[in-house]
């Protein structure tokens, strides 16, 4: 509830491990490494080693080495901009696919499929 309240003071928002600075950590990997990104599934070994927190392992502090919470941000790190668009795209089309499929009338959805699948009514 305390969140609710004041947002402001959500460790999402302001810490370091907290998602928007995960998400902009991210966002600069991918501005980094635009093309081919970090390597797939090299997200946490990057928040480990190149993000601006790897420096404190040199004074003894740790790191998280976590995932990006956000799956364009993560895709876009590990990959590239380029596999990242692409996905992207996948999945605004298969978006507008099931939602002009879930607005056609049932009968409509019914007469499209061929006659062994069809329910009888």
């Amino acid at each position: 509830m305390h969140t609710i309240i004041k947002p402001e003071e959500d460790y999402n928002r302001t810490a370091e491990e907290g998602r928007v600075k995960i998400w902009k950590r991210g966002i600069g990997y991918m501005m980094l490494h635009p093309v081919f990104g970090v390597g797939a599934a090299n997200f946490p070994v990057a928040e480990g080693t190149i993000s601006p927190l790897a420096g404190r392992t040199e004074v003894g502090l740790g790191v998280k080495w976590g995932a990006a919470h956000d799956s364009f941000v993560q895709i876009g790190a590990e990959l590239g901009i380029p596999v990242c668009s692409c996905s992207s795209r996948s999945s605004a089309a298969a978006l507008s696919v099931w939602r002009g499929y879930s607005r056609r009338p049932r009968a409509r959805r019914a007469a499209g499929r061929p006659a062994a699948t069809r329910h009888k009514p």
